[in-house]
């Protein structure tokens, strides 16, 4: 198990300490977008600090987590796959795909998910943890 921190640019503390797996470690490391709380932050870095890891993050202004969806209750890791626009409204879901476990979730959070005879651009991933979901953004 590893701790974990999550820190604001000026250094106040997000959510105290979180103990968590190797595998959730690599997968919030990976992500570029947290949702916390109702508020969406950057990853703008992270750095390890006496056995704990630190990410830090920065709030963003312009965005609002997604209002119309269901929360993640299964307690196995849900990745939804969505087509990026700069327009949240039009931010598309194309699939899920549920894992049976964080081991088997991790390669899929780097791969954009080929549908039929069209294949999508990997552009960013974001972790959100109000609905514990891990959201992969593709470009068309």
């Amino acid at each position: 198990m590893k701790s974990l921190e999550y820190r604001l640019e000026n250094g106040q503390n997000v959510n105290g300490l979180l103990t968590v797996t190797d595998e959730e470690l690599t997968a919030r490391l990976l992500s570029e977008y947290l949702v916390k709380k109702g508020v969406i932050y950057e990853n703008t870095g992270a750095f390890e600090n006496n056995d704990t890891f630190v990410i830090t993050l920065k709030k963003v202004e312009d965005e609002v987590p997604y209002q119309d969806v269901e929360s993640n209750e299964t307690g196995k890791p849900l990745i939804e796959y969505r087509v990026w626009n700069n327009d949240i409204s039009q931010r598309r879901l194309i699939t899920k795909s549920e894992c049976s476990n964080l081991s088997e979730a991790l390669p899929n959070l780097l791969l954009s998910k080929p549908l039929s005879d069209k294949s999508y651009k990997h552009m960013s991933l974001e972790y959100d943890e109000d609905r514990n979901v891990f959201i992969v953004y593709m470009g068309e």
